[in-house]
């Protein structure tokens, strides 16, 4: 655990405080994690489920269908008998046909499902003039998906798709990981604290927003039900003094850029991240801390990055994790910013990177892996 910072005197004799020691990006998630497991797993309603995690695969119990269903309106036959049927040579079935709209379990004895138009005559004189495969304008049973057929993965994330598939197959709940993460504000809200919340989100976890103050800190922290991940945004200097007081403090300062000022420590097992107000810290915090602590925290597996050649180089300094900013364009990634990020870059950018602390950079041409914004 890094050291405390300490305090000298300038040439007039105030105090000045010393810049605390930097921790490693790599330590400090590594510190925040140690002993953390994953969140629970619980069973919800799959139609409220987007975004979240899969605890368990999104699985089908049987077959689906589990008996053949029309696809299209018309009517339902055997396919043996309209061998060879044609306006020519016309089958003249047993009257009344059934008739089957989309999804219709098909009556016993047909296999498939003549249009309309291929049934002519009224009743006492129908006539087929056409004939069928079988199968034709059905699903058969089993055809969407076999039993137990796994249409999500543990670990991924659940789409619109996911959930819209998974209905039609008649699933109606799944296991998901629902992490807590409650973002602590001291002072009014903020460009800052309202990314994180929105990130939290996107993330696929319960958020929770908190005013955090002198008074109400412990009120906030100590909160039930408790929380996985606990976020501090605006005034660092209360944040890292609640955390000496009332938790433990892992790092004094990130070696992060932009995100300098970050502060990291642990309520008991809970992981907390303290963050600098401006909005480009927040984003770079967000993105090389809290992430992988959400990751963790809902088992979800990590996003894979898209690897393409850098259109410019990157310019960085030594000793600090930087957060580069890029835009993908079929040459490659265009970089926008690193360490400084300005808004307009921000605004601009559909991928990201980190440039390792042990770098100064990467070259123009040199194939990098990026990560969606």
């Amino acid at each position: 655990m890094p050291g405390r910072a300490s305090a000298g005197r300038n040439k007039r004799g105030f105090a000045v405080p010393h810049a605390p020691p930097l921790t490693g990006l790599a330590e400090t998630i590594a510190a925040l994690l140690a002993g953390v497991a994953p969140a629970a797993p619980g069973r919800i309603p799959l139609r409220g489920a987007e975004g979240r995690v899969l605890a368990a695969p999104l699985a089908t119990a049987g077959a689906v269908p589990p008996r053949p269903v029309a696809v299209r309106e018309g009517w339902a036959v055997a396919s043996e008998a309209l061998v060879g049927a044609s306006p020519y040579a016309p089958v003249f079935p047993a009257w009344p046909l059934p008739g089957v709209t989309i999804g219709d379990v098909l009556p016993a004895g047909t296999d498939c499902v003549l249009s309309p138009d291929s049934v002519s005559g009224r009743e006492g004189a129908v006539e087929i003039t056409g004939s069928a495969a079988p199968g034709e304008g059905v699903r058969r049973a089993g055809e969407d998906a076999p039993a137990l057929a796994v249409l999500r993965e543990a670990g991924e994330r659940l789409r619109a798709v996911d959930v819209a598939v998974g209905a039609a197959a008649g699933i109606e709940m799944c296991v998901v990981r629902d992490p807590r993460m409650r973002v602590l504000v001291t002072g009014k809200p903020s460009p800052g604290s309202d990314f994180l919340q929105r990130f939290g989100v996107m993330a696929g976890v319960r958020v929770e927003h908190q005013t955090f103050g002198e008074r109400t800190r412990l009120t906030t922290i100590f909160s039930t039900p408790p929380a996985d991940l606990l976020v501090m945004i605006g005034d660092t200097a209360l944040a890292r003094a609640v955390l000496a007081h009332n938790g433990a403090v892992v790092a004094e300062a990130v070696a992060l850029r932009p995100g300098e000022g970050a502060v990291c420590g642990r309520f008991g097992p809970t992981p907390a991240i303290a963050v600098p107000p401006r909005l480009e810290a927040a984003i770079g915090v967000a993105l090389a801390l809290i992430r992988p602590c959400l990751e963790h925290l809902s088992g979800a597996r990590p996003e894979p990055p898209s690897r393409a050649p850098l259109m410019r180089k990157i310019v960085s300094g030594l000793g600090m994790t930087e957060i580069a900013l890029v835009r993908r364009t079929p040459e490659g990634f265009l970089p926008l910013g690193c360490g400084d990020l300005t808004l307009s870059a921000i605004a601009a950018a559909d991928h990201w990177l980190a440039v390792p602390a042990e770098r100064e950079g990467f070259a123009a041409g040199e194939l990098v892996d990026a990560f969606r914004v």
